[in-house]
This record gives structure tokens, C-alpha cells and sequence, in this order.
């Protein structure tokens, strides 16, 4: 393996990411160890670059959700500053569920 890099994910079951049959699971907000809701996965630099290039639209990267850096600590830091980006997989309060949907009671 040569350079490496961290990919942050905040999708729950993170990611199966492929380029020229070569693949790796990134690691995503349901991994034992996570970071502003953003499971960490260190992988081969040139994997991600060329992931990341076909993928540059999908929409949980042109959300932050998915994101890489090559220092770890730097990478920790961006996934603390957008813990509160929400990947629309949360979730929900039992005590406000939503629009249209009400709180269950013993009686239910």
C-alpha cells in the first residue's frame, strides 16, 4: 500500500467504495469508534482520488458527509465541526416524531 488518507462517513452503515476492482468499506456513524457522528477509515490515497473523482456528485459528498483529509487530526477536526450536518438517516425523537405522527402512550 502506498500513501494513505482518512475518509470520514456519516452514513450509518458507511460505504462500499470501488475503482478497477480494487474495493474497501469506509466506515460509517454505526462504527464502535466515531467522531462528530463520522466513522474514520484509513485507506490508499489513489483509491479515494479516483473514487472521489467519478463520485464528486454524488450527493452525500456535495454534502460534507462523506469527506477525506490526509492527517488525522485534521480530518478529527472537520468531522467535530460538522457534527450537526444531518444525513437525513437519524433517528427520530420519541417525544417529537414528526409531522403527522404522534407520540405512542402506554395505552397504544
Amino acid at each position: 500500500m502506498g500513501t494513505t488518507i482518512v475518509v470520514c462517513c456519516k452514513l450509518p452503515n458507511g460505504l462500499i467504495i470501488e475503482h478497477m476492482g480494487k474495493t474497501h468499506t469506509l466506515k460509517g456513524s454505526n462504527s464502535t469508534e466515531i467522531v462528530g457522528g463520522h466513522g474514520l477509515t484509513v485507506i490508499d490515497k489513489e483509491l479515494w482520488d479516483a473514487w472521489y473523482d467519478k463520485h464528486k456528485d454524488y450527493q452525500p459528498v456535495k454534502q460534507g458527509l462523506i469527506f477525506a483529509h490526509e492527517k488525522l487530526d485534521s480530518a478529527q477536526s472537520i468531522a467535530k465541526e460538522r457534527a450537526k450536518n444531518k444525513s437525513g438517516f437519524e433517528g427520530l425523537d420519541p417525544d417529537k416524531p414528526g409531522a403527522g405522527l404522534s407520540k405512542m402512550t402506554d395505552k397504544d
